[in-house]
């Protein structure tokens, strides 16, 4: 997931729940997502019901499938994102702090989940070295938040200007401050279709991510082809 000191991260993230790492099929598509997603693909193995041995499993079977291709994500788990070799972490509200999972796995890609324009100000000012990037929501009213209401297009711009913002601020701070900051793209998250992907590129967006949308859909694999084309031809 790094290309020199640079975290490289990939446009469509797919998020996991409990239900969808219990389904019968939950492998075969899995591998049939990876394989068609490559490098512009990053798995997120969430599974805050989900016992660490079964997900230690799942994100091995995945990196094998991955190859050198596809990203292999844990939410909340440091341990087992360590434990089972992932190319990174996704920290949120309920993970350790990132300062903290800092000194654990310093070396390890970490991305952080927010919800609003402060949480990525507090972010940078938590440590010298920032996320490599940002899950931001809800943008779209969704299913898996029904108590948020969407942000809209104006949410979106706001935290990457934000996040742009904090690259200002880190050029007149030491070196591992600028790099963290330079490697740190917003993915939206919340209600994204294929055809809001364009939109949210054009906000400034550096990614998506879905959960519904591509595991609930009756052929997974072609609708992770609807939101690639979305990103790649906007």
């Amino acid at each position: 997931m790094t290309r020199g000191n640079r975290v490289v991260v990939p446009p469509v993230h797919l998020i996991t729940d409990d239900a969808v790492l219990a389904h019968a099929e939950f492998d075969a598509r899995m591998e049939a997502l990876l394989a068609l997603g490559g490098t512009q693909v990053a798995l997120h193995v969430r599974g805050p019901g989900t016992p660490g041995r079964r997900l230690q499993e799942i994100v091995q079977r995945a990196r094998e499938a991955a190859g050198e291709g596809a990203r292999v994500i844990v939410n909340d788990r440091l341990d087992v994102a360590l434990a089972a070799g992932a190319d990174g972490v996704q920290l949120a509200r309920r993970s350790l702090p990132l300062a903290a999972a800092r000194t654990v796995a310093p070396a390890l890609p970490m991305g952080l989940s927010v919800h609003a324009v402060r949480e990525i100000a507090a972010a940078r000012a938590a440590g010298a070295r920032g996320p490599d990037w940002f899950v931001a929501g809800t943008i779209w009213p969704t299913a898996s938040h029904p108590d948020r209401p969407g942000g809209g297009l104006d949410h979106l711009r706001a935290m990457v200007e934000s996040a742009r913002a904090e690259v200002e601020s880190a050029r007149a701070g030491d070196e591992s401050a600028r790099a963290g900051a330079a490697s740190a793209p917003v993915i939206a998250i919340g209600g994204v279709t294929p055809e809001r992907t364009a939109e949210a590129r054009r906000a400034g967006a550096g990614g998506v991510a879905v959960l519904r949308g591509v595991w609930a859909a009756v052929d997974p694999v072609e609708a992770l082809s609807r939101y690639l084309s979305a990103w790649n031809d906007p």
